[in-house]
């Protein structure tokens, strides 16, 4: 199991919220050259209201180590795992017919390809380095690492945990 890969390379400015509500947003800010297909999940409405982020990849059960921002790592609890994953089956309300997984596939290939939804509609499979697929497989986050898993990695950084 892939406890954390590093990401340090970001563009802040190219950001889009997927879905947020009174405590928790989740942010697509893809980084601009790297192969890694993440999104970032706040303890805050918005990238600029939290206190903490985490970076989780959109193939696997796994953290992405970034920067942000200077914030500290957001870890997750257990409940705080089954949570997100219910968060990202709900309906998107930002792209109808969507789910916010799905709407998370959609906001990252827009930002990292400017590929627009209609575009992403018509991929069906997977290929490495490329746009994303509406119909890829979510990970069960409920498999995300423990608190002790990503202490040993990031050892540096400050954590979070919800």
């Amino acid at each position: 199991m892939t406890v954390c890969e590093f990401s340090e390379n970001e563009d802040l400015n190219l950001m889009a919220t997927c879905y947020a509500d009174d405590k928790t947003a989740i942010i697509v800010n893809p980084p601009p050259s790297e192969n890694l297909s993440f999104f970032k999940y706040c303890n805050g409405r918005g990238y600029n209201s939290q206190t903490a982020v985490a970076g989780i990849s959109m193939m696997n059960a796994a953290y992405i180590c970034t920067h942000n921002n200077g914030h500290p790592f957001l870890v997750l609890s257990y409940e705080a795992k089954i949570k997100l994953n219910k968060k990202l089956m709900l309906p998107s309300m930002k792209y109808r017919g969507f789910t916010v997984f799905q709407a998370v596939i959609i906001d990252y290939n827009l930002e990292r390809f400017s590929l627009y939804p209609k575009d992403t509609e018509k991929i069906t499979e997977y290929k490495s380095g490329e746009p994303l697929p509406l119909n890829l497989a979510r990970p069960d986050y409920s498999n995300l690492p423990s608190e002790d898993e990503v202490r040993r990695i990031i050892k540096d950084k400050r954590m979070v945990i919800i």
